[in-house]
């Protein structure tokens, strides 16, 4: 769906397979807040998405909304969750040039979306995460996601029940 604005709160059906759709709700831009919630048809109707576990908050472009956007869900179908807090703490992957892929390892940085330090320029909470880590695991990262590795995950989660993040294991191997 192209050109829509980035309104905090808006809930949006994003269309992962002819047969699979999700919910997702606008957090500060550019966050975006999945949830644990799919549906074969993007019917909403009824949906009480305050109910629904959260499974992911994620950095954002505007390909996924062109792309990954079906519908805008109306309020009076859906209403998306009250006091719902945009995540503050982030994996800030660190560049990496040799090997394979750029970047390689991390640090926990905490974004403030109120005053607008992003995480290129926020503070570290905690240097040189490990694999081993929990809070590799606890964390997203703070790079923005396109729309094919978003749809993958999604779909992943639905066909399997699992929340993978494939590019944990490139980034943390």
């Amino acid at each position: 769906m192209a050109d829509l604005p980035w309104i905090k709160d808006t809930l949006v059906s994003l269309k992962l397979r002819d047969d699979l759709f999700s919910v997702a709700q606008f957090m500060d831009s550019p966050v975006l807040c999945c949830f644990r919630k799919s549906r074969q048809q993007p019917q909403w109707e009824g949906l009480e998405l305050s109910r629904e576990d959260v499974l992911f908050q994620v950095f954002v472009g505007s390909v996924v909304l062109e792309k990954l956007v079906h519908a805008v869900i109306p309020p009076s179908v859906a209403k998306p969750v009250p006091g719902l807090e945009t995540q503050r703490r982030w994996i800030k992957p660190k560049l990496h040039f040799g090997g394979s892929y750029p970047f390689k390892g991390g640090d926990l940085v905490e974004v403030d979306f109120v005053n607008k330090i992003g995480s290129a320029s926020a503070p570290v909470i905690k240097a040189n995460l490990q694999p081993s880590d929990p809070l590799v695991g606890e964390h997203e990262f703070s790079s923005v996601w396109g729309a094919d590795h978003l749809r993958d995950r999604l779909s992943h989660v639905f066909d399997t029940g699992a929340d993978l993040d494939p590019l944990k294991a490139k980034i943390f191997p």
